[in-house]
């Protein structure tokens, strides 16, 4: 389609550059020769193998559950009769753009898979084990991190529990569609327990429902921008909702201020404030949860690191960082308040309370929700639930309850008398200072995943300057590829 391809597909990742008119209906239309075969993962191998003995062009991904074909509607009907195909859509008109996003979340989804996978084999942020020779790191208030040798404790794979994804089209008019293979592969991220975090769109200045189509998914976190960093005002070029129009806007909105020179503005820079945010609160349920697991009598163990994965435009950037990150293995254990957890674990269990601490993607977004400030001057539909920053998070982090603890991990069906619900209700498992460090031990460590979806290139950080990863060794360790899997 020529140029009316990359028109639709302005992008905004970097700053608030200008939101075009809408595009031509055909930009947005729906293709009558390429198709979306929706599978669930258990039948994906099978569906593929089936597409490719009817002799057609077939285009896989990874994890995502969905090929893509050319095809004839006829053809199209035919296939969506296979066993295992769970639905056959058209393609939109305008697709290569959206293929270099998907494959990106592909990648990114691969690594956090294998991440997630506790074997230690081949990763690059491999996590602890007993016997390694640096010791266990540290934190203290006046030397920050250390390496302590008596500590011998092995901790879990890093872990990457969110995708930030500062880019998408710059028209509002652009729809939000099940065809998109972007809403696709959120989709599927989602489902996988990754968090996404997308830039909301720097279109506020054609007025209210301005929000990129990307960042309309119910299944995404959107971030839209402020014009100062105490949250006052939004910025004139943030995404906007509708008044009185439910989920028009973005779910939160953070500083649209880049903290590095020359400091550009954008949503593209307030979502990646929001990942860290998330990153922050995953650890601290990290922490609770590795506190807990030992006072129930596991054997001490560590916690893990703490990462991402970001699709954007970089460059030979791609291979550096602004900022120097410290390479260490497992976070510090830090954050909690031991008699606090202590005591709730002994209410808890006296109601018979199972508590399974995981930071699933629900839990974080609610958290991070129930931290915001709404904004004077705007509706909840036009900023969502407002303003967030890192003190807003650690504050609410710092309120949490014992009661809240049970509530969230405990599972469904459990019955506190009102005597126990008072006394956990008084309880704070979490240490407000500590929580403030722990924020800081975040800010300079744990290992980013970035996708260069201009080159189709990825990268990790942080890792020594000789052992800088290529894909070629990506593909080796992980399995995972960055250029396009061949159409067969």
């Amino acid at each position: 389609m020529g140029n009316e391809e990359e028109d639709c597909f302005t992008l905004f990742d970097n700053g608030a550059t200008g939101c075009m008119n809408a595009p031509r209906s055909e930009t947005i239309s729906l293709s009558n020769t390429r198709f979306l075969v929706l599978t669930s993962p258990d039948d994906y191998v099978a569906v593929l193998n089936s597409v490719r003995n009817l002799g057609l062009r077939v285009r896989p991904y990874r994890l995502i559950p969905v090929l893509e074909i050319d095809s004839n509607p006829g053809q199209a009907k035919q296939i969506s009769s296979l066993p295992g195909v769970e639905q056959v859509i058209p393609a939109l008109g305008a697709l290569e753009q959206s293929r270099t996003f998907a494959n990106g979340i592909d990648v990114l989804l691969q690594i956090a898979r294998a991440q997630n996978s506790r074997d230690r084999d081949g990763l690059l942020f491999p996590g602890r084990a007993v016997g390694d020779p640096q010791g266990y790191p540290v934190h203290t208030r006046d030397r920050g991190i250390e390496l302590d040798d008596e500590l011998d404790w092995p901790a879990p794979p890093a872990l990457v529990p969110v995708i930030n994804l500062s880019a998408g089209p710059a028209s509002p008019v652009f729809p939000f569609v099940s065809n998109d293979i972007v809403n696709v592969a959120t989709l599927a991220g989602s489902v996988d327990d990754v968090l996404f975090v997308l830039a909301a769109g720097n279109c506020g200045a054609q007025g209210a429902g301005s929000l990129s189509a990307w960042a309309r998914a119910p299944w995404v976190l959107s971030v839209g921008a402020t014009a100062d960093e105490t949250g006052s005002k939004l910025a004139p070029y943030s995404a906007i909702g509708t008044r009185d129009e439910p989920n028009s806007g973005p779910d939160l909105v953070a500083d649209g201020r880049s903290y590095v020179a020359p400091h550009p503005e954008g949503t593209s820079f307030a979502a990646p404030k929001v990942t860290y945010l998330v990153r922050v609160i995953v650890a601290a349920i990290c922490q609770l949860g590795r506190e807990i697991r030992v006072q129930e009598g596991a054997d001490p163990h560590g916690v893990p690191l703490v990462g991402y994965g970001i699709v954007d435009r970089f460059g030979s950037s791609i291979w550096t960082n602004a900022r120097e990150l410290v390479p260490i293995t497992a976070l510090p254990v830090v954050g909690i308040d031991p008699t606090a957890v202590a005591a709730c674990l002994a209410v808890a269990r006296h109601a018979g309370a199972v508590l399974d601490v995981i930071g699933t993607p629900k839990i974080v977004r609610s958290l991070l929700l129930e931290a915001a400030r709404p904004m004077p001057g705007y509706d909840v539909h036009q900023v969502g639930a407002g303003f967030v920053n890192t003190n807003a998070v650690l504050d609410r982090l710092a309120e949490i309850s014992g009661l809240q603890v049970v509530r969230l991990f405990g599972g469904a069906g459990i019955s506190l008398t009102h005597e126990a619900a008072n006394e956990l209700a008084a309880l704070r498992p979490f240490d407000a200072r500590q929580l403030r460090e722990l924020a800081g031990i975040i800010s300079v460590t744990g290992p980013q995943f970035a996708y260069d979806y201009r080159g189709e290139r990825v990268a990790a950080q942080p890792l020594h300057p000789e052992d800088v990863r290529d894909l070629p060794i990506f593909e080796r360790t992980l399995g995972v590829s960055a250029g396009p899997l061949d159409l067969q």
